[in-house]
C-alpha cells in the first residue's frame, strides 16, 4: 500500500474507532427517559452570532443602499458589538440591546441550525485539511519530479488533484452515517433523521465539488504532459482486460493498464455522480419522488462502485460507514419484510374524507408499546411500503385519537392527500379493492421529544397547514397531560398558553379534523380545568364561508357528508348492486357536498398490530434491557469492520483484484442481512421471554378536584370572526376566513417572555413564520423566538 494511503487510512481508523466505540456505548446506555435538552444548542449560539438581519429602524433603506454602504454598516455593527456595553451603540446594536434587556434571551433553544452545523462539522474541517496538507503535497510532488526528471508543474497538478480526490473520498466515507435509519448516534443527539439529512446533503455536494476539482486538475496533465493521446489514457488496450495480467507483460502495454483502468473508472464514476447530482435537485424530488429515489439509490451505488474501481483503497474509507449503516438498518428491514408473511400491519378502518381533495385516513391496529411511545414522545413518523405498488418506503406522520377522559383508542392513524403516483394508487386500492394490499411499516422514527421542548416555553405557538396538522393532534394532548401532572404534583409550570394556527383549504378536511379530533382535545382541556390556556384558530382559505357556524359544525347531516368509512368487515351483503357498480367512479371536486361515489366495503383484514422495531435505540427504560441490542450491534459492527478490512488487498495487481473490490461491498450487504435474519429468528424463537419497554402512563385520572363535568355539546367557545376582539377564555376555537398574516400568528408570542414556535406545513407558510421571526432574532446573538420545524416532507 502506498505510504500516502497508509497515512490517510491510519488517520481514518483513528478518527472512526472512537465514534464506533461511542455508538456501542450509547446502544447500551440510552434509555427512553427524557434526554438532555441542550441538543447541541451551542451551534445555535455560534450561528446566531454570525447572522445579521436588517432592523425595523432601517426600513427599506437597507435594501436600497449601495454595496459599499451595506458593508460599512455591517462593519460598524461588528465594531459596536465588540464595544458593548462600554461605548455608544449604533442603531442596530441599540435595538438588539433593547430587545435583550426587555425579553429573556433564549440562547441554545430552538431547532438546531443543521446548515450552520454542517459548516462547522463538514465544510470547515475539509477545507482546513486541504489547506494544511497542501504545502506537504507540493513538496512531495517536487521531490518526485526531481527523481523522475519530469515536469514539476505536471507533478504538482497531479498531486494536488489526488489531494482533492482523497478529500472527496473522505466525504463519501461519512455521508451514509446521517441517513442511517434508527441510528444510535442520532438517537443520542435527539435529532430527527429528516433534519440530519442536511448533513448528508452537505457531504454529498462537497464530495461532488471536490471530485469535479480533482478531474479538472487532471485534464491539462492528460492533454499537455502525457505523451499519449487522451483516448488511449481513457480506453484500455484489449490486453488490459485479461483477468490475470502479470508484472512482466503489463509493462509491455503503454500507457500502463492500471493507469488507464483508473482513468476509465474515474470518468464513469464522474458521469454517475453528475446524474446523481441532477436527480437530487429539490425540484426533481418534489415533482417525482419515485424518480428521485430510484435514481438516488441506483446511481449512488454505481458511483460508489466506480469510485472503488478508480481508487482501490477507497474500500478502506468506506468500511466504517457501510458497517454502521448495515448494522443499524438490516435488523429493522428484516423485521419489516418478515411481517409480510404475517399479512403485514392490520388495518382496522379506512376513512375517505369527502370534499377534501381526496384525503384518506388509515387506522392501523397497534401494539401497546407503540401507543406508549406515541404518548411519551409525540410527533413521530413511520415509513410505509406496499410491495404490490412499489418497493420504495414512504414517510407518513402518525397520530392518535383521544377521548375526553384522556384515554386513546387502540389504533394509530395517518392521513394523506393523494398527490403522487404512490399515494394515488394507495388511496385507490384502500378504498376500491375487495382485498386490501399487504402493508409493511417500519417505525417509529424517534427524534427530539417535542413535548419536552415545548414545556421550556411560556407560550407554545403551533402553526400547521392542511394535513400537516397530524403531528400536533398528539402533541397537544401530551402537553395537556404533562401540565396536569405537574399541577397535581405541585411543580411549577412554565407553559401558560398553547395556541394552534391551522390553515386549511378544503371544508371537508376541516370538518373531519374538527369533529373527530379537535373537539375532543378542547373538551379534554376544559375537563382538566388547567391554568394554561388553549386557543385554536382555524383559517379556511376556500369553500364554505359559513363553516364556522357552531350549529352547522355539530349537525349530523354535515357529519354524514364529511366522511365515508370503509371498515374491513364483511358487510358486503348490505351493498346494493348499484353501490358495487359505482365503486371508485366518483369525483373529488371541492364544490360538491353530496356523496359522488360509494366505496366497496372490504373483507376481513388480516395481519398483526403495528410494532416497534426490536433493534431500536432508546427502546427501554432500563439499560439492562439494552444488553441484547448492545451485544448484536457491537458484535456485528466490529466483526464486519474486521472482516472487510482484512479482505482489502494492499494493492490491486490485476483486473481480477480490481473487480474483487466491488464484491467486498456486495459481501458486506449479504453478510449483514444474514445477521439480521438470524437476529429476527432468535427474537421470534424467544418471543415469550423478550423484554418489552416500560409503559409510561401520562393519563390523568383526577386533578385535585379541579375537573369539570361537561356535556357532549360543550366544545369550548366557538367564534366565527373576520377581525375583532376575542373573548378571554381558557379554551377557545376561532374560525377565520383567508390566510393568516404575521401579526395574527405572532400575537400571543409577542406578549410572552420565552415563546416557542412549532411549524409543520407547506414551505410558503413556514417561510413566512421564519422571515417574521428573523426580524427580532440574531441581534448580537439574540434568540427571541425559538423555532422548531417539524419535517413536512423528505
Amino acid at each position: 500500500m502506498d505510504y500516502e494511503v497508509e497515512d490517510w487510512s491510519s488517520i481514518l481508523v483513528g478518527l472512526v474507532a472512537p465514534a464506533v466505540l461511542t455508538s456501542c456505548i450509547c446502544a447500551l446506555l440510552l434509555t427512553n427517559h427524557p434526554l438532555p435538552t441542550w441538543r447541541c444548542g451551542w451551534f445555535n449560539k455560534i450561528a446566531a452570532g454570525l447572522r445579521r438581519h436588517p432592523s425595523t429602524k432601517e426600513g427599506d433603506a437597507a435594501i436600497d443602499a449601495s454595496l459599499a454602504s451595506r458593508l460599512m454598516s455591517s462593519f460598524k455593527f461588528f465594531l459596536s458589538s465588540l464595544r458593548l456595553p462600554f461605548q455608544k451603540m449604533v442603531s442596530d446594536a441599540e435595538y438588539g440591546h433593547d430587545l435583550a434587556s426587555k425579553k429573556i434571551n433564549q440562547f441554545g433553544r430552538g431547532e438546531a441550525n443543521f446548515n450552520a452545523m454542517s459548516i462547522w462539522l463538514v465544510f470547515l474541517p475539509m477545507v482546513i485539511s486541504i489547506v494544511a496538507t497542501l504545502p506537504d503535497t507540493i513538496e512531495r510532488a517536487d521531490e518526485r519530479a526531481a527523481e523522475d526528471g519530469s515536469s514539476a508543474t505536471a507533478k504538482r497538478l497531479e498531486r494536488i488533484s489526488y489531494l482533492f480526490g482523497w478529500v472527496s473520498a473522505l466525504c463519501l466515507s461519512l455521508f451514509l452515517i446521517p441517513i442511517t435509519k434508527h441510528s444510535v448516534l442520532l438517537a443520542a443527539m435527539g435529532w430527527s433523521p429528516i433534519h440530519a439529512l442536511r448533513i448528508h446533503i452537505w457531504f454529498g455536494y462537497l464530495a461532488f465539488v471536490y471530485m469535479f476539482i480533482h478531474g479538472i486538475l487532471l485534464i491539462p496533465v492528460w492533454f499537455i504532459y502525457e505523451p499519449y493521446p487522451v483516448y488511449k489514457q481513457i480506453i484500455p488496450n484489449p490486453g488490459c482486460w485479461d483477468w490475470t495480467w502479470t508484472k512482466e507483460n503489463r509493462n509491455d502495454i503503454l500507457p500502463q493498464c492500471r493507469h488507464v483502468h483508473a482513468n476509465l473508472s474515474g470518468v464513469v464514476a464522474a458521469v454517475f455522480f453528475v446524474v446523481l447530482w441532477g436527480s437530487s435537485l429539490n425540484w426533481v424530488r418534489r415533482a417525482n419522488y419515485r424518480l428521485f429515489y430510484i435514481s438516488h439509490i441506483t446511481f449512488g451505488t454505481l458511483a460508489l462502485l466506480g469510485t472503488i474501481l478508480h481508487m482501490y483503497w477507497f474500500v478502506i474509507y468506506f468500511i466504517p460507514s457501510i458497517t454502521y449503516y448495515l448494522a443499524s438498518n438490516t435488523p429493522t428491514l428484516v423485521q419489516a419484510f418478515a411481517s409480510r408473511f404475517r399479512g403485514g400491519v392490520k388495518i382496522r378502518k379506512v376513512v375517505l374524507v369527502e370534499n377534501s381533495g381526496g384525503c384518506v385516513e388509515v387506522q392501523m391496529e397497534a401494539h401497546r408499546t407503540a401507543h406508549a411511545v406515541l404518548d411519551r414522545e409525540p410527533c413521530q413518523f413511520i415509513k410505509l411500503c406496499v410491495p404490490t405498488i412499489s418497493l420504495i418506503w414512504h414517510p407518513f406522520d402518525v397520530f392518535k385519537s383521544y377521548s375526553v377522559d384522556g384515554m386513546p383508542d387502540d389504533t394509530v392513524r395517518f392521513l394523506f392527500r393523494p398527490v403522487g403516483p404512490f399515494t394515488k394508487e394507495l388511496a385507490r386500492r384502500l378504498t376500491s379493492d375487495v382485498v386490501r394490499p399487504v402493508t409493511l411499516v417500519d417505525g417509529f422514527y424517534l427524534g427530539a421529544d417535542k413535548s419536552e421542548l415545548a414545556m421550556q416555553h411560556d407560550c407554545v405557538t403551533l402553526v400547521a397547514g392542511g394535513v400537516a396538522l397530524s403531528p400536533y393532534l398528539t402533541l397537544i394532548p401530551a402537553l395537556l397531560n404533562r401540565i396536569a401532572s405537574a399541577e397535581i404534583s405541585g411543580d411549577s409550570v412554565k407553559t401558560k398558553s398553547i395556541v394552534l394556527h391551522w390553515v386549511v383549504r378544503e371544508p371537508g378536511l376541516c370538518r373531519h379534523y374538527v369533529q373527530n379530533y379537535i373537539n375532543s382535545i378542547l373538551k379534554r382541556a376544559r375537563v382538566l380545568n388547567l391554568d394554561t390556556t388553549l386557543a385554536v384558530y382555524v383559517y379556511l382559505t376556500g369553500g364554505d364561508k359559513n363553516l364556522g357556524d357552531p350549529s352547522e359544525m355539530t349537525a349530523a347531516a354535515e357529519l354524514s357528508k364529511s366522511t365515508v368509512e370503509t371498515p374491513f368487515a364483511d358487510q358486503s351483503a348490505n351493498l346494493s348492486p348499484d353501490d358495487t357498480a359505482d365503486a371508485g367512479s366518483g369525483s373529488s371536486d371541492e364544490g360538491k357536498s353530496t356523496r359522488d361515489y360509494t366505496v366497496v366495503v372490504q373483507k376481513n383484514s388480516t395481519g398483526h398490530p403495528l410494532e416497534l422495531a426490536r433493534m431500536l435505540p432508546r427502546r427501554y427504560s432500563a439499560a439492562v434491557w439494552n444488553i441484547p441490542f448492545f451485544v448484536f450491534y457491537s458484535g456485528v459492527t466490529f466483526f464486519g469492520f474486521w472482516y472487510l478490512f482484512s479482505q482489502t488487498p494492499d494493492k490491486a495487481r490485476s483486473y481480477y483484484e480490481l473487480s474483487k473490490m466491488t464484491w467486498i461491498v456486495v459481501d458486506a450487504v449479504l453478510m449483514y442481512f444474514g445477521f439480521g435474519i438470524l437476529s429476527e429468528a432468535f427474537v421470534l424463537g424467544l418471543r415469550k421471554y423478550w423484554p418489552q419497554p416500560k409503559l409510561d402512563d401520562f393519563e390523568i385520572v383526577a386533578a385535585n378536584g379541579k375537573m369539570k363535568e361537561l356535556s357532549d355539546s360543550d366544545n369550548g367557545d366557538v367564534i366565527n370572526v373576520e377581525d375583532g376582539n376575542l373573548p378571554s377564555a381558557n379554551v377557545t376555537i376561532v374560525y377565520r376566513q383567508g390566510r393568516p398574516d404575521a401579526d395574527q400568528v405572532f400575537e400571543d408570542a409577542r406578549m410572552a417572555a420565552e415563546p416557542g414556535i412549532f411549524m409543520c406545513g407547506p414551505s410558503a407558510l413556514t417561510h413566512m413564520v421564519k422571515a417574521e421571526a428573523s426580524k427580532e432574532n440574531s441581534y448580537l446573538g439574540l434568540t427571541r423566538y425559538c423555532l422548531y420545524d417539524e419535517p413536512y416532507e423528505m
